[in-house]
């Protein structure tokens, strides 16, 4: 029974040290909040380390029944003895987040 409590306590003390932490980013002593433009992100922050795209979003628009995509993207620069993350839905920060 003491190694199962120990075991859990363990586990739940990983992952606390490991969850992502969010936190935005300052560039220029300029706050990179939620959203922020991606240009001005990069103009701010400079070339980041990365930049990917992770994903997209599809909406129906009802007139014409087009269909309209936009893509998520992740900017990610390095800091501080860890890395910020930004995911971008089209061209506006949505989520910012700083992992060791």
């Amino acid at each position: 029974m003491k190694i199962t409590v120990f075991a859990v306590a363990i586990s739940f003390t990983l992952a606390i040290m490991t969850a992502p932490s969010y936190a935005d980013k300052r560039c220029g002593g300029d706050l990179i909040s939620t959203g922020k433009l991606m240009y001005e992100t990069e103009e701010k922050c400079g070339e980041p380390l990365s930049k990917e795209r992770v994903g997209e979003v599809r909406y129906l628009v009802e007139k014409g029944k087009v269909e309209r995509v936009i893509y998520i993207t992740e900017l990610v620069y390095k800091e501080s003895g860890g890395y910020y993350v930004l995911t971008f839905e089209g061209s506006r920060l949505i989520k910012s987040e700083f992992l060791r």
